[in-house]
């Protein structure tokens, strides 16, 4: 995927770049949530200890 230059400048990146899109979290039906690839933990589920944080 590529970034506008618009875009690329606010990242610091130059006038265009290439960059990886990849989910962090990924809800589920069941009311859960599964680490998506972005995490590198891609399919472990996710815990929330303190939603009020």
């Amino acid at each position: 995927m590529s970034v506008t230059p618009k875009v690329a400048g606010m990242l610091g990146m130059g006038s265009v770049a290439q960059v990886e899109v990849a989910p962090l979290a990924i809800p589920q039906r069941d009311g859960t949530v599964r680490l998506g690839s972005g995490t590198r933990l891609s399919g472990r589920r996710a815990y929330v200890t303190d939603p009020d944080r």
